[in-house]
């Protein structure tokens, strides 16, 4: 199992603290808690995985945690490597230079920023992956000019790819607009206020790198969820939400986890709607609007790439909390 282990200490990260208790609404002891509790469900349980390979399941409902669920030996205290979720973090940084006036516009040059860029290319493609880069998952490559240099294989804006390298390049325009490495802003501007302590992001690397624990991850989700508004203060522009949750570019048959993505995100619109943070391994971070529920799967099974729909079958669970 992928752990960095730490001693155990308050995670200040309440998200039972973040908006007040719905009136009627008894978290974990309502019929369907109950049940779910019946199936080892229990805060820091140590139950078998409901699925092979699955390490944790968290939930919130209505701003409040309502199932927190860990398998495997895997502890509330512990991080784990949240692979291309860090794509997701990288896109509300680059949210947040927007409004800090430290970014422009989306529609800036990366050019401007890295030099080699083809001047097509502009911030928005990196953040929808329509660059024009051909499709990798992971690069060992860290020169941010050499990634900028790649030959394209699509005009850029008009097919998506999954690239890491383009969430590695948003990275290094955050450093060089900030002054300071994305890991450092995001200290700063999202990990902090949050009251996430300690952050592990080595290299701090666009596309994977970064440790958070499961709740850490979960309050991630729900800052989403309320708009960018944590605790009363807006972290989050709520127009960059809106606009980084709704589909961009539409994702061919099996060339991804949903059929549309956003910016950084992955978002479906047929049937129960939501956005989602994913990564290796199967680390799942799905929203559902329409639910108020946040949904937490981390796993550690290379050959399991099934939480997504493990996440929905346990919000529908919750559904009428």
């Amino acid at each position: 199992m992928l752990l960095a282990k730490e001693s155990p200490r308050r995670d200040s990260t309440a998200l039972n603290a973040q908006r007040p208790t719905v009136s009627g609404m008894r978290a974990c002891l309502s019929t369907v808690a109950v049940a779910l509790i019946a199936a080892g469900c229990a805060s820091g349980g140590t139950a078998e995985s409901p699925v092979p390979g699955v390490t944790s399941i968290l939930v919130a409902k209505h701003g409040r945690v309502v199932r927190s669920s860990y398998y495997g030996g895997l502890k509330a205290t512990d991080r784990v490597p949240i692979f291309s979720i860090t794509k997701s973090v990288v896109s509300a940084l680059v949210g947040i230079a927007l409004a800090e006036g430290q970014l422009e516009s989306v529609d800036e040059r990366v050019a401007d920023f890295i030099a080699g860029t083809n001047p097509r290319i502009r911030i928005r493609h990196l953040l929808s992956m329509t660059a024009g880069y051909g499709r990798q998952l992971n690069f060992g490559e860290t020169d941010p000019s050499a990634l900028a240099a790649r030959p394209l294989v699509n005009r850029p804006g008009t097919t998506f790819n999954y690239d890491s390298g383009s969430s590695d390049l948003l990275a290094t325009i955050i450093a060089r607009v900030t002054g300071v490495s994305a890991a450092d802003y995001a200290r700063q501007h999202l990990f902090r206020p949050m009251g996430i302590r300690n952050v592990q992001w080595p290299g701090s690397h666009g596309g994977s790198g970064l440790l958070l624990r499961p709740r850490q991850l979960l309050a991630f989700g729900q800052l989403y969820l309320d708009q960018g508004v944590w605790k009363g203060r807006t972290l989050i522009p709520a127009g960059w939400v809106g606009t980084s949750t709704r589909t961009h570019i539409r994702v061919a048959p099996r060339q991804g986890v949903t059929h549309g993505f956003g910016y950084d995100w992955w978002v479906e619109t047929s049937e129960q709607p939501f956005f989602a943070a994913h990564g290796y391994l199967g680390q799942a971070l799905v929203v559902y609007p329409g639910l108020d529920e946040v949904v937490l799967v981390t796993s550690s099974r290379e050959d399991y790439g099934g939480t997504l729909g493990l996440a929905r079958r346990v919000a529908l669970k919750y559904a009428q909390m």
